[in-house]
């Protein structure tokens, strides 16, 4: 869902978002959910809520055009801070 990586670039600045991870999961309803990552550098400065709002709109108004139900659930995390974190192989 390379999707949400322009929507994301689109929003928050294409220099600012590094990467931006997608991972189909579960709530813990056993609904379906969207795990969306969004790696960036601070220091271009904070992130905009209403950037970052506009970000998780757009991104779920997408998921529900190709007729998914998977909600999006959000974190942004700061790339000096993910430390150990990977990607999913």
């Amino acid at each position: 869902m390379n999707g949400a990586d322009a929507i994301a670039r689109k929003h928050l600045g294409a220099e600012v978002v590094s990467a931006v991870y997608v991972e189909r999961d579960e709530n813990s309803d056993g609904e379906k959910i969207l795990r969306v990552t969004v790696i960036y550098d601070r220091t271009a400065g904070p992130l905009a809520a209403r950037a970052m709002a506009k970000t998780t709109e757009e991104i779920w108004d997408m998921v529900q055009s190709e007729g998914d139900v998977a909600f999006p659930v959000m974190s942004y995390v700061a790339s000096d801070e993910m430390g150990g974190l990977h990607a999913a192989e």
